[in-house]
C-alpha cells in the first residue's frame, strides 16, 4: 500500500511541478529560475505541514504520509533542477545570481518549512 501511495502521489507531484513551472515561466520573466524557486519554497512549506499533520500528530495513515511526503512533495519539488540551474549560472559568470538564488533558495526554503510547521501548529 505504501510503495502505491508514492508511486502515484509521485506521478502527481511530477505533473503538478510540470505545470506550475511551465505556468510561472509564462508570467514571470526573471534572470533567476523563479519557478524553481517558487516551487521549492513551496514544496518546503507544504513538507512541514505533512510533517506536522502526519508525524507530530498522527492524523495521517503510514501509507499517506510517505505519499505525501516521498511521492508528492518528493515529486514536486525540484532539487536536480536547481542544481543544474545553480551550474549554468556559475558557468555563465553569473555569479551575483548564483549567489542571490542559492540564498534564496536556503533561506526561503528553510523558513517556509519552519513557517508550514508554525502555521499547522496553531490551526490544530
Amino acid at each position: 500500500m505504501k510503495f502505491g501511495s508514492v508511486l502515484v502521489l509521485g506521478i502527481l507531484g511530477v505533473f503538478c511541478r510540470f505545470v506550475l513551472s511551465s505556468f510561472i515561466q509564462s508570467k514571470i520573466d526573471s534572470p533567476l529560475p523563479i519557478s524553481t524557486l517558487i516551487i521549492n519554497v513551496l514544496g518546503c512549506f507544504l513538507m512541514g505541514v505533512v510533517y506536522v499533520l502526519g508525524v507530530e500528530k498522527s492524523l495521517l495513515s503510514d501509507s499517506l504520509k510517505a505519499g505525501l511526503m516521498a511521492g508528492l512533495l518528493g515529486g514536486f519539488t525540484t532539487f536536480s533542477s536547481y542544481s543544474l540551474e545553480l551550474v549554468q549560472l556559475l558557468r555563465s559568470s553569473l555569479y551575483f545570481n548564483f549567489a542571490l538564488y542559492f540564498l534564496l533558495s536556503q533561506f526561503l526554503g528553510v523558513s517556509a518549512t519552519f513557517f508550514g510547521i508554525f502555521i499547522t501548529r496553531l490551526c490544530i
